[in-house]
């Protein structure tokens, strides 16, 4: 062992310089792997926009006895809203009925989307206090990528200030069980 230390040392100052040539060769090699993988190969999250659509939801209906909270005292953080656990997905018409109402009662704008796997199949408008959506259209290329059967998906949900439609600070995943028909 006393030996070897000597001869390690002295091989070293030998070869220096091929020893950094190797070196910077292998992190370079590393570094253009990493930033082909960057660039190529790694996906890409979705963001979610700070401000709501301008346009609210097409398919967005008055729920019929919705009365607004006029009057009434309430905190600027109230989200009232109603929804089914359950959606069902028609990939021959390309639509989804499900039911996520906003309470004419919420001080917020809802925004939502449907996601299986991580794939956002749906994404709505902006739906307004007093309104819900029963059926909608799915994404085109949802179509494509679902096959008949049942997933567990989820729906996420954005909230937006009614006056500026600035994003708040809330937002929630419900579970939901979705059903694929063809």
């Amino acid at each position: 062992m006393k030996n070897l230390l000597p001869t390690i040392i002295s091989f070293i100052k030998l070869n220096s310089t091929k020893i950094t040539i190797i070196a910077l060769s292998l992190i370079s090699a590393g570094a253009i792997a990493t930033s082909i993988w960057a660039i190529w190969f790694r996906e890409t999250p979705a963001l979610n926009p700070d401000y709501a659509a301008k346009e609210t939801e097409k398919d967005a209906e008055k729920i019929e006895g919705s009365e607004g909270g006029e009057g009434e005292v309430v905190d600027g953080g109230k989200i009232n809203i109603v929804y089914s656990p359950e959606a069902t997905v028609d990939i021959s018409d390309k639509k989804v009925s499900l039911l996520i109402g906003n309470l004419a009662k919420s001080k917020h704008n809802i925004v939502f989307e449907l996601v299986i796997q991580d794939e956002v199949i749906l994404q709505s408008g902006s739906i307004q206090p007093g309104y819900r959506v029963v059926n909608t259209d799915i994404a085109d290329s949802a179509a494509n990528m679902l096959s008949a059967g049942v997933y567990n998906g989820v729906m996420r949900l954005y909230m937006y200030d009614v006056q500026t439609n600035e994003r708040e600070m809330l937002s929630t995943d419900i579970v939901v069980q979705i059903t694929v028909k063809e």
